[in-house]
């Protein structure tokens, strides 16, 4: 089923219109980060084809001032998708993640995280859409690795991990053997408005906006935070990489030059606030996976093929999310 869905909520008929550029297919668009890419192609003039499911929470992107297509994927076969739009590109940003899985998130986590995509670079060779992009996570790489690049052996940290580095040697078959460019976006740790309610930087500063104790580890371990109009930005670049770019399989990592210790962004979040925040240090474990104290990445590669580096300092970044945490979104 495709469904045209504007601002107001009514369904309205799609008959194109003026300045639009490129079709991009766009997976895990009511997440955290597709929310952002969505607005991105937008501001950008591409034209975003949302696939999601029938029952998918698409509130993340429910104010958005324009028309959207959305295909319902259990419901509309991908390849039908696929014969009636024409597509310049796929964004492929649906995942499946669990920090501690169990034996009943296996299958979902393979369908979603391998599976799917894989059904989608398929479908790219067979309809001529030359470029496949999907987001990587820095825990695909060896835990042992302080210095980050490109060709850091992948061994996987988790569950999740091992699926992405699946995906990543048939990303390397599609693109060696039948010439689709597929590119990994490889993510640190994006932050901002509408993120995760569970993950540190929303968990943080809505203890310290409601006065109450935070709960940490040591805090010692050292993060590398990028804003999430960044990554976007990022994924939006990343749309010209078959004209700027021979290479048919690429790996690039997304990351600021500088990584900051929990406790630096503790102090950083009091600055702002102009409040002291009660945290208790080491009141919690710190996972394995986590254990980053000293991380140097090298984030040459992204502004050398994608003209890209991050442009909102943590500083700014923060201050944007503490004010959507405090109930002004009006910015947003």
């Amino acid at each position: 089923i495709k469904i045209f869905l504007t601002i107001s909520g009514k369904l309205d008929v799609h008959n194109g219109g003026c300045g639009m550029n490129r079709r991009i297919l766009v997976t895990g668009a009511n997440g955290f980060i597709g929310s952002r890419v969505i607005r991105k192609l937008i501001s950008e003039n591409d034209v975003p084809i949302i696939l999601k499911r029938s029952g998918s929470d698409m509130s993340k992107i429910k104010n958005v001032s324009t028309e959207l297509t959305y295909y319902d994927v259990d419901i509309t076969p991908i390849e039908e998708i696929f014969a009636m739009e024409k597509i310049d590109a796929i964004i492929n940003l649906a995942t499946y993640y669990r920090k501690h899985n169990s034996y009943c998130d296996i299958v979902k986590m393979i369908e979603t995280n391998v599976e799917f995509p894989t059904k989608l670079m398929e479908l790219c060779v067979k309809n001529e859409v030359p470029l496949f992009i999907t987001a990587g996570s820095y825990f695909q790489y060896d835990i042992n690795s302080v210095h980050f690049n490109e060709n850091t052996p992948l061994i996987a940290r988790d569950l999740y991990a091992a699926t992405k580095n699946a995906l990543q040697t048939i990303m390397d078959y599609y693109s060696s053997i039948n010439g689709l460019t597929t590119l990994d976006l490889l993510l640190f740790t994006p932050y901002g408005e509408m993120d995760h309610e569970e993950k540190l930087i929303p968990y943080l500063i809505k203890q310290a906006l409601r006065k109450e104790s935070v709960k940490l580890s040591y805090g010692f371990q050292k993060l590398n935070l990028v804003y999430i109009e960044d990554v976007a930005m990022a994924f939006v670049k990343a749309l010209d990489v078959t004209e700027i770019n021979t290479q048919r399989n690429l790996r690039i990592i997304l990351a600021n030059k500088q990584s900051y210790s929990i406790r630096e962004i503790v102090t950083i979040v009091e600055d702002l606030l102009d409040n002291h925040i009660d945290v208790k240090w080491a009141s919690l474990e710190m996972d394995v996976i986590d254990r980053n104290f000293d991380l140097k990445i090298d984030t040459e590669l992204s502004d050398k093929i994608l003209g890209w580096h991050p442009e909102i300092d943590i500083y700014e970044g923060l201050r944007r999310t503490i004010k959507y945490y405090s109930g002004d979104t009006n910015e947003h």
